[in-house]
């Protein structure tokens, strides 16, 4: 049904379904959702098949939007659950997963497009003997609602992304997302925009840092929320406590590197009081207590953030160069061998 030429766009499953070969979706189905829930029944899809590509759901040019939500899945093809093509003509697929628990090697592959999750658990582990890959291999990823991605995965990150043209990963406003993995969160580029929304809760926990190499990281970090819990190699960040952080701090040289961006009274004040800062600000604050606090502590931790950029508002802060004005500033700091 799925194939054919027919007016079918929005597609349920009665039944589990196990794959016994694969397909190509019709091209004049520009948008369609496939819904593993019928009559309040949730449906398993099932595919494990050796891992080729005629042995996948393939997308073709023209689809644009594809969901596939309310169900179970279990594939061990590492083509993804629906493979779209490795290929410039695809960019503008976007294949959704919404309120799915998936257990498999590998999610999705759109190396052009755009992958979305949403309200779903994700479980990325050897299955039917086959070893875990990664969640994505896309390049845009959007996860949304309450998500949660774990990899088990032995040497390979949680997302590969695409680095012929600049990468996305956004975690969508108000939503509450964690995604675990005992190596890294990401590979493939230098030129990721890592965005988290307004309201959003992201709590990400790494063994081996951000990024596979040194090489590859995120260009731009824009983060729309005073509502962040990031924790990276262990070290925890939590802005809503920062405000608490700074007026209780007593070592001088953390505490001159807070009020320096505390000069005038006014903000002073704000922070006796424990009114909100901006964001603009509070980023800073998270900064500095990073690299002045707990740096000594983490030693992947200076790497992966003197790999990124922040950029909030108008207010740009490149992490290496704040970290080596503080070396500057701050000689009892221990300078550049610091």
């Amino acid at each position: 049904m799925v194939s054919e030429d027919n007016n079918y766009d929005y597609i349920y499953l009665e039944n589990d379904i196990t794959l016994t070969s694969g397909f190509i979706i019709n091209p004049n189905k520009s948008n369609i959702i496939i819904d593993g829930t019928y009559n309040n029944v949730k449906s398993t899809y099932t595919n494990n098949l050796e891992s080729l590509e005629e042995n996948v759901i393939k997308a073709s040019t023209k689809n644009k939007e594809i969901i596939l939500k309310n169900m179970n899945i279990i594939s061990s093809s590492g083509y993804g659950v629906i493979y779209v093509p490795s290929h410039p003509n695809y960019s503008n697929v976007v294949v959704e997963y919404n309120n799915v628990n998936f257990t498999g090697i590998e999610l999705s592959q759109n190396y052009y497009g755009t992958t979305k999750i949403i309200d779903s658990v994700i479980e990325v582990k050897d299955t039917n003997n086959v070893l875990a890959q990664k969640a994505c291999d896309s390049n845009k990823v959007l996860i949304g609602g309450i998500t949660s991605i774990n990899s088990s995965a032995v040497d390979k990150p949680v997302i590969f992304l695409n680095d012929v043209i600049p990468s996305t990963l956004k975690i969508m406003p108000n939503s509450k997302v964690s995604i675990t993995t005992n190596e890294e969160l990401m590979n493939g580029t230098n030129r990721l925009d890592l965005i988290v929304g307004h309201g959003a809760e992201f709590l990400l926990t790494t063994g081996n840092g951000f990024s596979i190499t040194t090489t590859h990281g995120a260009r731009n970090v824009l983060i729309e929320s005073e509502l962040i819990k990031l924790k990276l190699n262990n070290l925890n960040i939590n802005e809503e406590n920062l405000l608490k952080i700074i007026k209780n701090e007593s070592d001088p040289i953390k505490k001159s590197v807070f009020f320096d961006e505390l000069s005038d009274k006014k903000r002073i004040k704000q922070v006796e009081k424990e009114k909100d800062l901006s964001l603009n600000k509070s980023q800073r604050y998270v900064i500095a207590h990073v690299l002045v606090s707990e740096m000594l502590k983490h030693e992947n931790v200076l790497d992966a953030f003197l790999k990124l950029h922040y950029e909030v508002g108008d207010d740009n802060c490149n992490i290496k160069n704040l970290f080596n004005n503080l070396l500057s500033s701050y000689p009892s700091l221990g300078g550049n061998n610091a």
